[in-house]
């Protein structure tokens, strides 16, 4: 535990910086210079304590020291702590004496360790030094805490020796985050003088308000709020007032800087009212310091669009934390890499910035330096509706031979589908009525499935056609939420009345159809031709040329409607149609028995387009009741199966009985 409280009260006109206390105000106060402490051990001179209160921790290294360094505000003893030796505890820390009276919260908590009457203000002042002014001590760090010594710091200032500089660094508790939150409050500062923190805290009843102020040298450099939303969120409920100052060793030791580190001096304390503001007759600016710069913080509003908003409405921050008011001059440590100037935001105003700062509001400080950062808000009007490029594309046809003259027979289509727009087509689809399928060739040369704007796609499709035929393609692609579409129509005329010449007179002919179960297909008119395939029975073909004897056989050349083309003897057809002067022999008439060969489709209608009732069987039975109806290229008949269904069956898998 702490040793009992030593003191010194004084009821006095106390003047600080920026502040007048009047003689109605009792402040409770301390002060010294180490000019009558001891050299060495720190511990019960004055009040202070150190290392003495705790029987796991070592003895810190800390003691009272001559002044050797040249440091000539310090007089001839001062107060030297390092981070050499750290332990994790908190009342065998260094402390200074306690006040009379504490300052804190009307509603802070109440313990043996409260005393007089409690303040709502308090503030503790002292000069540190580095021991080794010509280099970094690495690892050096001491942080000053407000305290009452059970331990319930209510504050975090850190000073630490850093590559580039001393540093000051500053911790305090968000609520809103629920989380504390560090802050490099000063950075960069000269280690060969001497400077001088204040720590200011006003108290004030309820949560999330307390007001605690950082001086550095007699400037303003940060102003934050207490530890008190800590214990109201995690640790009681309550905040806790402070009597003294608590300088602690704790963290990662740094055993290098034994013997060295921080010197100490010119130590103040004060629990008093909250003393009233003196109010300057112009704003004052801190002169140039080798150590400081100046920053002008300067906001503008444009209400060009109907927006109300004032410059009052948009609150300015320097790093965060530190509130500024537009066009006020602010002194900050320097040199800095970089400060950051923020606002807060209105979804309804757009923000940029310029002067001293980048476009992220950035800027660089410099000592004795004096930057201007400029922010300007335009309000935004009704946003402009742009209406989305639509996708166009085009889609050519192309039949080969694009007539059939002599008759039925294949066609290739060629479609040529092309992007006459602006952006990228996506999810292309091409659907024929009377040709499928239809295969893409090429044209997507990056290989990336959109039509691009310098890209031509190229597809293919083969028809049989027995009759003449419109053939109707429908192209569609996606871009911007919209949809184009193009179509491509055309006909190719067939013949009906084609000449089949022979060795005799021409005559005027029709289709042909298969008339044998199977029926040889050959590279050319001789039994021993390369048989190229076989043709079912009931397949249509087309009579191409002239017919040739040989071998005993008439040869008829033909092309077959599944796209087969060879020459097969003549005595394997008849006539499909009427128009030939030929003896035509129809396959079936209505009131035929017959059988399927294979296995068959029944439909609910006459077409590849009907519902499909069911699958029938190879060597079913049954009886034609209607057709012949020609239909997709094939020929159907409507049939009463044995014990079964009726439908329509194409004739390609029928024999009669």
């Amino acid at each position: 535990m702490r040793s009992n409280r030593l003191l010194i009260l004084t009821v006095a006109v106390c003047f600080v910086l920026g502040f007048t206390v009047t003689p109605a105000a009792l402040a409770s106060s301390y002060g010294t210079g180490f000019e009558s402490f001891i050299i060495g051990d720190l511990n019960g001179q004055d009040g202070w304590t150190s290392g003495h209160g705790s029987s796991f921790c070592p003895l810190y290294d800390v003691g009272v020291v001559d002044n050797l360094y040249g440091y000539m505000s310090f007089g001839g003893k001062s107060l030297r702590i390092s981070n050499a030796i750290t332990c994790g505890s908190y009342n065998d820390q260094t402390f200074s004496p306690s006040l009379a009276d504490e300052a804190g919260e009307v509603s802070a908590s109440t313990s043996t360790y409260s005393g007089g009457i409690r303040q709502p203000y308090f503030e503790a002042q002292w000069d540190f030094a580095s021991i080794v002014p010509g280099s970094e001590q690495p690892g050096l760090s001491v942080v000053a805490s407000p305290d009452r010594g059970d331990p319930m710091r209510m504050s975090w200032v850190q000073m630490a020796d850093t590559p580039t500089g001393l540093q000051l660094n500053f911790e305090d508790y968000q609520h809103s985050l629920l989380n504390f939150v560090l802050t490099p409050i000063a950075t960069s500062l000269d280690r060969t003088v001497s400077h001088t923190v204040k720590l200011t805290m006003q108290y004030i009843a309820g949560a999330e308000n307390d007001v605690v102020r950082v001086y550095l040298d007699g400037v303003l450099i940060h102003t934050g709020t207490s530890w008190e939303d800590y214990y109201r969120d995690f640790a009681g409920g309550i905040p806790h007032p402070v009597d003294s100052m608590m300088f602690r060793e704790a963290g990662t030791a740094a055993p290098i800087n034994l013997g060295k580190g921080f010197l100490i001096d010119n130590f103040t304390a004060l629990s008093s009212a909250v003393p009233a503001p003196t109010p300057p007759s112009a704003p004052i600016v801190p002169p140039a310091s080798p150590h400081f710069g100046t920053i002008n913080v300067v906001n503008t509003v444009v209400n060009d669009n109907g927006g109300t908003k004032t410059v009052a409405d948009f609150e300015l921050f320097v790093n965060g934390t530190t509130q500024v008011i537009s066009g006020e001059t602010h002194t900050f440590p320097a040199p800095s890499v970089a400060y950051t100037i923020t606002e807060n935001i209105d979804p309804n105003y757009t923000q940029s910035f310029s002067g001293d700062c980048d476009s992220g509001g950035r800027i660089g400080l410099n000592p004795g330096a004096n930057a201007f950062c400029i922010i300007t808000n335009n309000d935004i009007g009704a946003p402009t509706v742009v209406p989305p490029v639509p996708p166009l594309i085009d889609v050519v046809k192309v039949p080969t031979p694009s007539a059939l003259p002599n008759g039925p027979g294949p066609v290739l289509y060629t479609y040529t589908l092309r992007n006459i727009g602006t952006v990228p087509v996506s999810n292309i689809t091409m659907v024929g009525d009377t040709c499928d399928p239809i295969i893409v060739k090429s044209g997507d040369t990056n290989s990336d499935g959109s039509l691009d704007v310098n890209e031509t796609w190229v597809y293919t499709c083969k028809s049989f056609l027995s009759i003449t035929t419109t053939n109707t393609v429908l192209a569609e692609g996606d871009a911007n939420g919209l949809t184009a579409r193009d179509l491509a129509i055309v006909t190719v005329v067939v013949s009906l009345t084609p000449m089949f010449p022979n060795t005799g007179s021409l005559q005027p002919v029709s289709l042909l159809r298969v008339d044998t179960p199977l029926l040889n297909v050959r590279k050319s008119p001789s039994l021993s031709s390369v048989i190229v395939g076989q043709a079912s029975q009931g397949l249509l073909g087309a009579p191409m040329g002239d017919t040739v004897t040989h071998d005993g056989y008439v040869w008829v050349n033909v092309a077959f409607q599944n796209g087969l083309t060879g020459w097969s003897a003549k005595v394997g057809f008849f006539w499909a149609t009427p128009g030939s002067t030929e003896s035509v022999r129809p396959r079936f008439v209505t009131g035929d028995r017959v059988r399927i060969i294979r296995e068959m489709n029944v439909r609910k209608g006459a077409g590849t387009s009907a519902l499909i009732l069911r699958s029938q069987p190879s060597g079913s039975l049954g009886v034609l009741l209607g057709g012949p109806i020609t239909q997709n290229n094939f020929i159907w008949w409507q049939i009463k199966y044995d014990g079964d269904i009726t439908g329509w069956t194409a004739e390609t898998g029928l024999t009669k009985l």
